[in-house]
């Protein structure tokens, strides 16, 4: 038999590629590479130079030899099996023929057989029944729902779901939720149905909320921010026609809101109905004692004063007459020029807070503990 040199030439560079020129077997095709098995879902018969995918749905074995070997999902001949991967470290879904047992250790034992990593959520996440979804676990049975279909928060699952440490069952026997939590009264409810704060004993400065879920502190009563979650401290019922405030508070013009003295004529508005900044009550308004009135109608702090940084508009805070004769707070200290006060545990920081600068000067910081003086270098101290 004579050879003809092309396919002579084909021959010695198969050789040369460590292939032998043969006839693949079924269930395997020829490459360049020499014969490779099909793979997943593919099949072929001997001196195959290719695999044939199997029809749509059906599913095979690697190495399969026909299209017998295909097998369809609802097929007699076949069914699925969940079972647990060990080296993957998950589960993996498996088609075999009926009547054969799966080794949950090793599928791959078991012919014909295809593996199909099938949608598995990672490690830490729970899957969203029948849908390709995830959540973690920490969100299980927390009262809000992250499923689109609502399953980590179904009766299904969280019925029977045990809540992790530290954490406990509502009244309904479905959600969990902190146990630090319980009785917290002045949040909101951690449970939808509200049995965290049901049964709670109200101390001797709290009132109990209208629903009896929760406390709040008289203190803040109609202050305008709810502390129950019924807002039954904030409501009418309570609030209208005060007449007195608790101490350290002032009645707003409305009649059902107090409000810190501290805030009154400051600048803000804190009063529903803007009566604590009115031009005219804070003209007439009276500081208290720990306050400087300015521009005719703004209470002061006293630690703004003389500061060097004008806060009132009339820049009274800062006239030159009035520091001179004013006396710093007790946290504070004059500089040289017997004007500005600063606040004493910035002197000799390394940091002139002083506008003549007295705050570091040679003779002031002499006075601290070791002698010498500070050296101030790019806003640095240093001690020499």
């Amino acid at each position: 038999m004579v050879l003809k040199g092309t396919m002579l030439a084909c021959i010695i560079l198969l050789c040369l590629q460590g292939v032998l020129f043969a006839d693949c077997p079924a269930g395997s095709f020829m490459s360049a590479d020499g014969c490779q098995q099909c793979g997943l879902d593919q099949y072929s018969a001997a001196g195959a130079t290719s695999c044939t995918p199997c029809p749509e749905g059906q599913l095979s074995v690697k190495g399969a030899t026909s299209i017998k070997e295909c097998y369809g999902e609802d097929d007699e001949t076949s069914h699925r099996v969940i079972v647990y991967k060990e080296e993957l470290g998950t589960t993996i879904e498996i088609v075999t023929k009926k009547g054969f047992v799966t080794d949950k250790e090793d599928p791959t034992d078991f012919k014909p057989i295809t593996i199909h990593k099938g949608f598995v959520c990672p490690k830490g996440q729970t899957k969203c029944g029948d849908i390709d979804e995830c959540v973690p676990n920490s969100g299980l049975c927390n009262g809000a729902a992250a499923c689109s279909n609502g399953f980590d928060e179904s009766p299904e699952l969280c019925a029977s779901y045990q809540c992790p440490a530290e954490y406990e069952k509502c009244a309904d026997g479905l959600q969990c939720f902190q146990s630090a939590g319980k009785c917290d009264k002045y949040k909101v409810s951690h449970c939808n149905d509200k049995s965290d704060d049901m049964g709670c004993d109200c101390k001797l400065n709290e009132m109990m909320c209208a629903d009896g879920n929760g406390c709040a502190l008289v203190l803040k009563k109609c202050d305008g921010q709810a502390q129950c979650a019924d807002g039954s401290d904030e409501s009418d019922d309570i609030c209208y026609d005060l007449g007195v405030c608790s101490k350290g508070t002032k009645l707003c013009t409305s009649g059902n809101q107090c409000i810190s003295i501290a805030t009154m004529c400051d600048g803000t508005v804190n009063c529903d109905d803007g009566s604590d900044e009115d031009s005219d009550f804070c003209t007439e308004y009276e500081c208290p004692p720990y306050q400087r009135k300015c521009d005719g109608n703004k209470c002061l702090p006293q630690w703004n004063l003389c500061d060097s940084e004008p806060d009132c508009e009339d820049e009274s805070d800062e006239d030159p007459a009035f520091c001179a004769a004013y006396e710093c707070p007790a946290a504070k200290k004059k500089c040289a020029d017997g004007i500005q006060c600063v606040p004493k545990k910035l002197f000799c920081n390394g940091k002139e807070e002083c506008t003549d600068g007295s705050d570091e000067s040679e003779e002031e910081c002499a006075e601290k503990k070791g002698g010498g003086k500070n050296v101030i270098e790019k806003g640095k101290g240093t001690r020499i």
